[in-house]
């Protein structure tokens, strides 16, 4: 039987909340990464310690989200 010479990692769809109401939610350290929340509730969702590298969300919600510095620069904003 041959032995692989290297490894790939599968593949994986980023989790979509395109829509949801996610209102009081709780992601709290949560690895949310590429996941998609276009035109979500997102009121009083807590995002604390939570990877969001290359997620999507709405321009409208950066103003009522509260993320910290390093959250924010790994969004992509559409």
């Amino acid at each position: 039987m041959p032995v692989p010479t290297n490894w790939e990692m599968p593949g994986y769809l980023p989790a979509s909340f395109v829509g949801a109401d996610l209102e009081g939610a709780n992601f709290e350290g949560a690895n949310l990464q590429g996941a998609i929340f276009l035109e979500a509730n997102l009121n009083d969702v807590n995002f604390t310690g939570a990877n969001l590298e290359r997620t999507i969300f709405s321009k409208e919600a950066e103003e009522t989200l509260v993320l910290d510095e390093k959250q924010k620069a790994g969004i992509i904003w559409r």
